[in-house]
């Protein structure tokens, strides 16, 4: 399987139309979608359509750039217009907006070709709804693919798209990337418009990329981001920069903090053999690796928990109770909202003003904070995408804390356990300093190659 990166010059070249990519993707979807289950809606005579058109444009000298002519995909949540959006819920499966996200506009401006709708938990949140598809995790389909942007993690991994659109409110973002072997990077919280994306938490909500490589993923942002006044937290002053050039700037000098204890902390040995062995090769690659003391998120999953509930509780407004009985296991977390005292509400959104507080002391001392982006390789789930397994091995430790704090991450693979599951290690950078946790990330992957090994049986040849 090509790389976007690898893709995008053969198309510009001419050597590889944006038909044949398209179609390339499309047949693979018939083959293998079926039993992974990463899309709810495949768009494959727009998307053909849409190629041809990216093909005149660029055999006519209008090359827009490196994401002209290429397959993606986005997750549910994101506006398509005259496309179904459900959202991963019976209670919108039949919603058709009038409108695209900001997000969905960004990427066709550039010339992308849309392939479909990518598969997700229930509102992301929690589980999938008991009558949609679960997606499976093409390393190992009785393991986690991870939390609501799952569909976009399988699609990547097992080729069914170049890139993909994630959401993340607590992880969704980089637990499928790390369940799933890519690459996600988490943005500044205001840095990508959510307008026309359905909110789980507006306080904590974010979108962004997941692809295979950091390069990859680091071309995608450079299409999404970018002040817009639809989005009345869209931040203005972001600085105006291209990330993919980020990702040949080296990392001499760049100062990464390591906490032993937080990395050690409920982490399997496994999964921390492999992120401290990461931080070596960056070490070695010229970065200075200074010993650092992270703080810890008060109440943790708790915490985060009451902030999205109640804040998804005013989400679904106009639609809970009245339709009570669409919602598969979301519905539990609107009832918690229900029952969620004010004091409660406001001492977890004191708790991540103060863990935010806190972690800017840390970043006085550093430029990026290197952790895992998952304490276990993925768990084993059942048929319906549950586990029992977390408590050994909490999902929420380095993932929550980053979205009250609003810090930028970088997540990739970064090696295998013995039976072929990924880990993942996670860079924590500076608010709207994605350019050096990009540098770093593309640096250690020209060092290594584990974000270019493909799951068996996928047909990566």
């Amino acid at each position: 399987m090509k790389t976007l990166t690898e893709a995008a010059a053969l198309i510009e070249s001419r050597s590889m139309s944006p038909v044949e990519a398209t179609e390339e993707l499309l047949s693979r979807i018939d083959t293998l979608d079926l039993r992974l289950s990463s899309y709810i809606s495949v768009l494959g005579d727009r998307a053909l359509s849409r190629a041809r058109q990216a093909e005149a444009e660029i055999s006519g000298g209008n090359y827009r750039g490196s994401l002209h002519g290429m397959p993606i995909a986005v997750k549910d949540l994101l506006e398509t217009s005259g496309i179904r959006t459900t959202v991963g819920s019976r209670v919108l499966y039949d919603w058709i907006p009038d409108r695209d996200a900001t997000v969905v506009r960004r990427l066709e401006e550039a010339g992308a070709v849309m392939l479909g709708k990518l598969n997700m938990t229930e509102f992301a949140m929690g589980w999938y709804h008991p009558e949609m598809p679960v997606p499976k995790n093409p390393w190992a389909e009785d393991r986690w693919a991870g939390a609501s942007s799952s569909g976009t993690g399988v699609a990547v991994a097992a080729g069914l798209a170049m890139a993909g659109i994630g959401s993340d409110t607590g992880g969704s973002i980089r637990l499928p990337s790390a369940c799933c072997g890519v690459t996600g990077i988490k943005p500044t919280f205001g840095l990508v418009s959510r307008h026309g994306v359905f909110p789980l938490a507006s306080s904590l909500d974010t979108v962004g990329p997941m692809a295979r490589s950091v390069e990859d993923a680091a071309i995608v942002l450079d299409a999404i981001a970018g002040f817009d006044p639809a989005d009345a937290e869209s931040c203005p002053s972001a600085p105006a920069t291209s990330y993919r050039e980020a990702a040949g700037e080296g990392v001499e000098g760049i100062r990464i903090g390591v906490d032993p204890d937080y990395i050690e902390r409920d982490v399997d040995p496994a999964v921390r053999s492999l992120v401290m062995a990461a931080i070596d090769v960056l070490g070695d690659l010229g970065a200075e690796i200074v010993e650092v003391r992270v703080p810890l998120l008060e109440g943790e999953e708790e915490t985060w928990r009451t902030i999205t509930c109640v804040d998804a509780l005013s989400a679904h407004r106009d639609l809970y109770p009245a339709n009570t009985e669409g919602y598969g296991p979301f519905a539990q977390h609107l009832e918690r909202a229900l029952s969620t005292r004010p004091e409660d509400y406001s001492l977890a959104r004191e708790r991540g003003r103060r863990y935010s507080g806190l972690l800017a002391r840390v970043f006085r001392e550093v430029e990026v904070i290197a952790c895992p982006s998952l304490a276990a390789f993925p768990v084993p789930v059942g048929d319906d995408g549950t586990s029992d397994a977390w408590e050994d091995a909490p999902w929420y430790r380095f993932t929550v804390p980053f979205n009250f704090s609003k810090n930028p991450t970088v997540s990739m693979p970064c090696g295998f356990s013995e039976d072929d599951l990924p880990a993942s290690l996670q860079l924590v950078g500076r608010h709207h300093d994605e350019r050096t946790i990009i540098s770093l990330g593309a640096a250690y992957q020209e060092a290594t190659d584990w974000h270019r090994r493909h799951p068996p049986g996928i047909g990566a040849d």
